[in-house]
């Protein structure tokens, strides 16, 4: 089962913003660091379809790239879900991609 990710918009002041329509995601209100990719997970980052599939081993980064992809994707108001069979496997997941998303996160 997945895992929904509610979160409430601030400003880089920290201010509350209205969840009325507007757009909330302007640049030059907002800085949100995304994750350094090494070389294969650049390309397969830069890649423009729609699914993909990816071979990787232990320790390549498949969390950190999954919540940054899930990240980069939810900032541009696309609808994100992560899956997995278990909570405990979602779990770290949801970590990453809270962490990644701190700046528009209101705690």
């Amino acid at each position: 089962m997945g895992t929904w990710l509610p979160f409430a918009y601030t400003d880089k002041q920290g201010s509350a913003l209205p969840l009325d329509g507007a757009d909330i995601f302007d640049k030059s209100r907002f800085h949100v660091p995304l994750p350094v990719f090494h070389s294969h997970q650049k390309k397969a980052f830069d890649q423009r379809t729609r699914f993909f599939a990816m071979r990787c081993g232990r320790r390549y980064g498949k969390t950190k790239f999954g919540a940054t992809l899930a990240a980069d994707r939810a900032l541009k108001k696309w609808p994100v879900g992560w899956f997995a069979p278990e909570y405990k496997y979602v779990s770290p997941a949801y970590n990453e991609v809270a962490e990644i998303l701190q700046p528009v996160i209101n705690s």
